[in-house]
């Protein structure tokens, strides 16, 4: 058990000094700046409630943000490691091969947070901190799934442009399940028959089967919308139950694959 703890803590160490050298930090700095100038010229021209306003634009662009950039270091670090051989090496080590995935699930939590930490002092001007706190809660949670998938789909296709594309699409899918269900459940133009029903079935299944990242990290939070700290508890659920299962997944992937 101390050996197996210290090659998780080994590899969650190499991690993050991968993030360091990828300027990730650099990049987030980038990013806050941008959206906070973006965001208070857009407030500027509000007409009415300038701190909602802001504190919404903020969040919004900060969320996709942070999102992008640990998808971009999760998949790339890993493919960066199976190109260089450094994950073999790691692999002919007298340990399970689930360690090395702990091991990076256990950086991205901490860089997850880290990136939502940064992301949520700007929204202190505008927003209460319970809200701000709860934001920035779902958004380590929404953010550290997103590395969780992007690791496995390392794994899966072995190439970024790939890997990302599939990655994106499955999170814009997940944040979007919410609107097309409504969508088909109540469209603008109706058309009864067995084809809406079979398509309101099917988005309903795959509503079933995806997370609901439509309820993680939500603007409305910061601003009118008001927060509940009860809204967080859909969050943490699914944070558990799906990040058990994508290392699960990316465990067993690593198990059955010759590097």
């Amino acid at each position: 058990m101390p050996e197996a703890r210290s090659l998780v803590a080994t590899i969650a160490r190499f991690t993050l000094r991968q993030a360091r050298h990828s300027r990730l930090i650099v990049l987030a700095g980038i990013l806050l700046v941008l959206a906070f100038v973006l965001t208070g010229l857009a407030g500027a021209v509000a007409l009415t409630e300038h701190d909602a306003v802001q504190a919404v634009l903020l969040a919004a662009g900060l969320r996709a943000g942070a999102v992008g950039l640990i998808a971009l270091f999760a998949v790339s670090a890993c493919l960066r490691e199976q190109d260089d051989r450094t994950l073999d090496l790691v692999l002919a080590l007298d340990a399970p091969r689930s360690h090395y995935v702990l091991g990076k699930l256990a950086a991205f939590a901490l860089i997850a947070a880290a990136l939502a930490v940064a992301c949520a002092l700007p929204l202190l001007l505008w927003s209460p901190p319970l809200a701000v706190a709860g934001w920035a809660l779902s958004l380590a949670c929404e953010a550290w799934l997103i590395a969780a998938l992007g690791l496995l789909l390392a794994f899966t296709f072995r190439q970024p442009v790939t890997a990302l594309a599939a990655l994106v699409a499955f999170y814009l899918l997940a944040r979007g399940l919410d609107a097309l269900l409504l969508l088909a459940r109540d469209p603008v133009f109706v058309h009864e028959g067995p084809f809406r029903t079979f398509v309101e079935s099917g988005i309903a299944l795959i509503a079933w089967v995806m997370p609901g990242l439509h309820r993680f990290t939500n603007a409305g939070w910061l601003g009118t919308g008001g927060f509940e700290p009860a809204l967080l508890w859909p969050v943490l659920g699914q944070t558990l139950v799906y990040g058990a299962l994508l290392a699960a997944a990316a465990a067993f992937d690593l198990y059955r694959r010759e590097f």
